[in-house]
């Protein structure tokens, strides 16, 4: 078996980051993408009706003294 000298394991070790950083780097724009998709098919899927109306909640319920 070679060994593996200083300059080749930086290499070797260079190679991998830079796999590891470029599988990384696909992933997190698929899923970029995929969100993006999703967000624009729920903004359009209904184009004959409004929006659905989101309820807003106050933090604390107010209560009412009797």
């Amino acid at each position: 078996m070679k060994q593996i000298k200083g300059d080749e394991m930086e290499i070797l070790i260079g190679k991998i980051f830079f796999l590891i950083s470029s599988v990384w780097a696909v992933v997190v724009l698929f899923r970029i993408a995929a969100s993006l998709l999703a967000h624009r098919r729920h903004a359009h899927r209904s184009p004959g009706y409004p929006p659905p109306v989101q309820t807003i909640y106050s933090e604390k319920p107010k209560r009412v003294h009797s």
